[in-house]
């Protein structure tokens, strides 16, 4: 991409690839700074994810040929969705819904402002308090709305004539602040195991292989019988799937039995659970509202969720005194830094969860 001068006006060339003719577009002006500023603009577009239609409109917009519209706090989702994001299926119901619960909170809190961007920083923050003590959840998960509305404002800033963008200003949350969850009781694991033998949909099963290998309801919904072996478990955590990397879990004899009285006709092993994890794309898939719900349990300062089972398999294998490092390759409690613990004696491993009772 380069500027050029003809005649009395600056133009700008575009290269479109190999094999295709450069657009040359008008910059419009004889000022030279002008016309640089513009195409630093195209660069940046063009780099993006801008879809080349938004793309002339910016440029229009720069050049004060056309002044871009401002959009109503409602039209919020649909535009965003103009935008053509290139997310997966649960990023995008995130999106959505983080967009709808924003576009209400402002129409019920500031009427006045109507446009996207009127929206402050300040109201940024307010809504950010409001969304934390209304959804609750870690500090984690709350960076990742935050950031969800960050990218969303970023995609949209051209198209709805954002000067600055109200998310931009947040930091991340502390993890320390979160509420965390914990390990279940004894009697709190007899009364999920009660309810769940009411209940059935094999979450009977899926309670025990978690209990016994602190595997999480997301890779147990996707797990399938060709990963099941007599002596292990074959999977690729979810959350290390960036890194590749496969984690053999050995199978407790609890778990053995649960597992041989389940129909192996199948691609699944936890069909339903898979049905509803593929449709939904959920991560507790109906955990809190078969199981958990109905149950008397003590929720004060603990969030409750199926990853609470990691907590009491890590609680359980302390308690067997297995150390530490054998517990993080069974399960997997790992980061960029540590992918490597996976790779372990497999006889250790075993070892281990045999001594679980």
């Amino acid at each position: 991409m380069a500027i050029y001068k003809r005649g009395d006006k600056y133009w700008i060339s575009i290269y479109r690839g190999a094999g295709k003719p450069r657009k040359y577009l008008p910059a419009g002006t004889d000022c030279r700074e002008t016309a640089l500023a513009m195409e630093a603009m195209i660069k940046t577009a063009m780099n993006g994810n801008m879809a080349r239609d938004r793309l002339y409109e910016a440029i229009d917009s720069l050049m004060g040929w056309n002044q871009v519209p401002g959009v109503i706090v409602g039209d919020l989702w649909a535009t965003y969705l103009k935008t053509k994001p290139t997310v997966g299926p649960h990023t995008m119901r995130q999106r959505e819904s983080l967009c709808r619960k924003l576009s209400d909170w402002l129409t019920g809190k500031y009427p006045a402002t109507k446009e996207l961007h009127q929206i402050t920083p300040q109201q940024a923050f307010e809504f950010s308090d409001w969304l934390l003590e209304e959804k609750g959840g870690k500090g984690k998960t709350h960076n990742n709305r935050i950031g969800n509305l960050k990218t969303v404002f970023k995609a949209i800033q051209v198209r709805a004539n954002i000067n600055e963008n109200p998310f931009g200003l947040h930091g991340k949350m502390s993890e320390s602040d979160s509420v965390h969850g914990r390990p279940f009781t004894d009697a709190e694991q007899a009364a999920i195991f009660a309810r769940c033998c009411e209940v059935g949909k094999d979450w009977l099963a899926i309670c025990t292989v978690s209990k016994y290998s602190g595997a999480r309801l997301k890779d147990l919904a996707q797990l399938k019988w060709d990963q099941v072996t007599q002596k292990h478990i074959d999977i690729t955590p979810a959350k290390t799937k960036k890194h590749g990397i496969r984690a053999l879990i050995p199978i407790h004899v609890n778990v053995s039995k649960e597992l041989n009285m389940l129909d192996r006709s199948g691609e699944y092993v936890f069909p339903t659970l898979a049905a509803r994890y593929l449709e939904n794309d959920r991560s507790e898939s109906g955990f809190m509202e078969d199981i958990m719900n109905p149950i008397d349990i003590d929720r004060e300062g603990a969030h409750i969720t199926f990853h609470c089972w990691r907590h009491t398999f890590r609680t359980m294998m302390a308690a067997a005194k297995v150390p530490a490092d054998v517990a993080m390759k069974i399960a997997g409690w790992t980061n960029e830094e540590t992918a490597e613990l996976y790779n372990h004696d497999f006889s250790q491993m075993q070892e281990a969860i045999d001594a679980l009772e």
